[in-house]
């Protein structure tokens, strides 16, 4: 993947590297910090994901008892009552 820096104006506007010209992109905001972009395919049916999108990596136990708690899910079965 090529990085380029671009600084944004006052606005905040950035200026896009010329492959960019006339068409339609998509603009997915990942993070606080983080924007990808990437160009709108000619049939706005086709959409491509990103790798993140598609991973199929199931959480470990330590973080889905995590989640679980976060959202408040209480498991009848838990041994500890916690979650």
């Amino acid at each position: 993947m090529l990085a380029e820096t671009r600084i944004a104006d006052a606005d905040p506007r950035l200026v896009l590297p010329k492959v960019f010209a006339n068409i339609t992109v998509i603009i997915h905001r990942a993070s606080e910090t983080d924007l990808r972009i990437r160009r709108e395919t000619v049939n706005g049916d086709v959409e491509f994901p990103f790798a993140e999108e598609s991973a199929d990596v199931p959480l470990a136990y330590r973080d889905r008892q995590h989640f679980l708690a976060v959202i408040g899910y209480r498991d009848a079965h838990s041994r500890t009552g916690l979650v």
